[in-house]
């Protein structure tokens, strides 16, 4: 199950694909990576198709879907679309599909986009290719915006001075909505739980720990907006609540002596239990475990019912089955 991502600051882990809410960054599902499948749909799509429509399986329609550069692609957007999802993504400029006036590099004469707040687009229902010049070219595809419209955004030049230029209203919004799960593993980053294990399977249990934890405390800030409750209060509210009572010692059994330094032993289970449980009987007589000593024996044919021990019926009997030992005090 474990990948190797030669671009990822650690090479070797479980690729996780995740669709989070834009806002919040609520997880609403996660695909872990085990493999290449060999289902008809990853043959004719590849794996990005294949996740990004097993993700979005369980989606109302007519949502609008914000897709990274490593998704989106022609296909994919018309598919969603006869879906009726809505879609917007950056879009890498050697996808299949690609109008050429669109993919021309910079510095060419071909060029048609030289300064910044210049776009340009291509359109062929329902998918719209839009080019934007801004530091860089910037593409962009979608099927939820008109490509004509813009908005006026601000950029501050070399001298300081801050210049209106223009944005397509595509761009804006994927801006917008981007950042979902940038938001779900920043959630996770500032108190991560998860610890080194020999154990491979930790890694995802602790994910799911961790993912659990995160949409909670999502749901409990949306519903308890008075109470402004931050995240670390929240995992530590958590945290005590899971814990409360618990106590890692086991219960022994009491080793009690009496005065002649003898040792005889009883659980606490045993000794401690219910009054009507310990009850008085004839037996044997002996030396009583409670009172008796080298110096001074003593001795009763009284015996608890539940101990099994000889006792003197008065106060042994009623001193021996207390919490504490009175001549210990």
């Amino acid at each position: 199950m474990k990948q190797y991502m030669p671009n990822k600051p650690i090479k070797r882990g479980y690729k996780i694909w995740a669709r989070s809410d834009s806002e919040s960054g609520y997880l609403y599902s996660f695909d872990i990576y085990t493999g290449k499948a060999t289902s008809t749909d990853e043959n004719s799509g590849g794996l990005r198709y294949r996740v990004v429509m097993d993700l979005c399986r369980n989606v109302q329609p007519y949502t609008l879907m914000a897709l990274d550069n490593f998704f989106t692609s022609l296909p994919l957007l018309e598919m969603l679309h006869h879906k009726n999802i809505y879609a917007v993504g950056a879009i890498r400029v050697n996808r299949k599909g690609l109008p050429a006036e669109i993919t021309v590099k910079r510095g060419t004469r071909d060029q048609m986009c030289v300064k910044p707040g210049e776009f340009m687009f291509q359109h062929a229902a329902p998918i719209s290719v839009i080019k934007w010049m801004d530091i860089k070219d910037v593409y962009v595809a979608t099927t939820a915006f008109d490509p004509k419209r813009v908005q006026i955004m601000k950029r501050k030049q070399k001298n300081g001075t801050k210049k209106n230029i223009f944005c397509p209203l595509a761009i804006v919004e994927y801006v917008k909505n981007m950042g979902g799960v940038d938001r779900f593993d920043h959630f996770r980053s500032s108190y991560s739980i998860g610890r080194k294990s020999k154990k491979s399977w930790f890694r995802l249990f602790w994910f799911l720990f961790e993912a659990a934890l995160i949409n909670a405390y999502i749901l409990y800030s949306q519903g308890h907006v008075m109470r402004n409750s931050s995240h670390r209060q929240f995992r530590l509210r958590v945290a005590r609540g899971l814990v409360n009572n618990f106590s890692s010692r086991k219960a022994c059994s009491t080793i009690l002596k009496n005065k002649k330094g003898g040792v005889y032993k009883i659980s606490d289970e045993v000794r401690l239990a219910k009054v009507g449980v310990h009850m008085p009987r004839a037996g044997t007589k002996r030396r009583c475990r409670f009172c008796s000593t080298r110096t001074n024996p003593k001795q009763s044919k009284i015996e608890c019912s539940s101990c099994k021990v000889p006792l003197c019926i008065s106060p042994c009997l009623e001193r021996f089955h207390l919490p504490y030992m009175p001549h210990n005090l």
